[in-house]
C-alpha cells in the first residue's frame, strides 16, 4: 500500500478552509464566553435600546471587517491576520446572539434571530469571499518577497466580489437603520 501525503490544496480551498475553520472556532468561543455574561436590568435595557448611530454609523460598523480584510490582503501579515479576523467575526456574532439568549432566556431567541441574523446572513458570505481573495493576495506577497516569481495584480478579478460586498454592506446598514429600532421596540414589550 502506497503512502500518500495529505495536503490542503492552494487557492480557494486552502484559504477558505483556514478562514472557515477559525470562523467556526470563533463561533464556539463566542457562544461559550456568553455564559460569563451576568444578566441584569441595565444590560437588558441596553440590548433592547434602538440603535441611534444613523445610516453612516451603521455602515461603518458593518464595513469594519471587510475593510480590515482588504487592508490585510495588501500586506504579508494577512496570511495570519485574515483567519484571525474571521475568528473575531465568528466570536462577536455568536457572543451577541448567545448573550441575548443568556439575558432573556428562551424569549430572547426570536429577538436574537430577527435582530442579528438577517444582516449576518447577508454580509458574512461576501466577507468570506473577500477574505479568501485577500488571503491569496497576502500569500502571493509573501512568495514575491521571498524571491519567487508571482503574478502581478494579486487582487485582480476581485472587483465583482468587492462590489457585491459593498452592496451587501449598504443593504445591511439600511436594514439596521430602518428596521432595528422597530424590532427592539416590538420585542421590548414582549420580553420585559
Amino acid at each position: 500500500m502506497r503512502k500518500r501525503n495529505l495536503q490542503i490544496g492552494s487557492g480557494l480551498s486552502a484559504g477558505l478552509a483556514r478562514i472557515s475553520a477559525l470562523f467556526i472556532a470563533g463561533c464556539v468561543a463566542g457562544t461559550l464566553a456568553a455564559e460569563l455574561v451576568t444578566p441584569g436590568a441595565q444590560l437588558r435595557e441596553h440590548l433592547l435600546s434602538p440603535a441611534s448611530s444613523g445610516f453612516f454609523g451603521n455602515l461603518l460598523s458593518e464595513s469594519k471587517y471587510a475593510l480590515i480584510a482588504l487592508a490585510l490582503g495588501c500586506s504579508t501579515i494577512g496570511v495570519a491576520g485574515i483567519p484571525a479576523l474571521a475568528a473575531a467575526r465568528g466570536f462577536f456574532l455568536c457572543f451577541s446572539m448567545a448573550g441575548i439568549v443568556r439575558v432573556f432566556g428562551g424569549a430572547g431567541i426570536p429577538y436574537a434571530l430577527v435582530s442579528v441574523m438577517p444582516r449576518a446572513l447577508l454580509t458574512i458570505p461576501f466577507l468570506f469571499l473577500l477574505s479568501e481573495r485577500a488571503f491569496r493576495a497576502s500569500a502571493r506577497l509573501i512568495r514575491a518577497s521571498g524571491g519567487a516569481r508571482s503574478e502581478t495584480g494579486a487582487l485582480r478579478g476581485s472587483v465583482p466580489i468587492v462590489l457585491a460586498n459593498a452592496a451587501a454592506l449598504l443593504i445591511s446598514a439600511a436594514i439596521q437603520t430602518l428596521f432595528h429600532p422597530g424590532i427592539a421596540e416590538y420585542f421590548s414589550g414582549k420580553i420585559i
